[in-house]
Formats: C-alpha cells, sequence, structure tokens
C-alpha cells in the first residue's frame, strides 16, 4: 500500500526522510539533477543547490561516483 504526504515541515528533505526511515517506512526522495556532472557542483564547489545540499549532507554523492556509467 503506498502513502504519500506533502506539506510544510519545517526540516530539511533528508531529515524528513530520515524520521519516517526509522518509523520502518520505505522512503523515496526525489530531486532534479545534473546529467554531465556527477552531484552537480558538490565536489568542485559549484553552486549550492538541492542536489549539492544532498550530496554533502548525505552519502549521495559517494553513491553516485561508486556506479559504473553506462556506454551510449
Amino acid at each position: 500500500e503506498l502513502h504519500l504526504a506533502v506539506g510544510e515541515v519545517g526540516e530539511t528533505v533528508m531529515e524528513v526522510a530520515g524520521h519516517f526511515m526509522k518509523q520502518g517506512y520505505r522512503v523515496a526522495a526525489v530531486n532534479a539533477a545534473s546529467a554531465y556532472q556527477v552531484g552537480g557542483g558538490a565536489s568542485t564547489g559549484g553552486r549550492h543547490a538541492l542536489e549539492e545540499a544532498w550530496c554533502i549532507s548525505s552519502t549521495l554523492y559517494q553513491s553516485l561516483a561508486s556506479v559504473e556509467p553506462q556506454k551510449t
């Protein structure tokens, strides 16, 4: 069964996701991301948008960087 909650809670997406995970929920957080550079500008000190914030506040960057790119 799928449950969806949308609202303003005064916390970051990562904080809210963490709260739901601790309660036993399976959580997915969706964000627009760079199609050209893993983590956007997180590793180079580039602009600090949502993608970069997620990369520096979690293990997201390490997870993305460890994936083998697909050949097109």
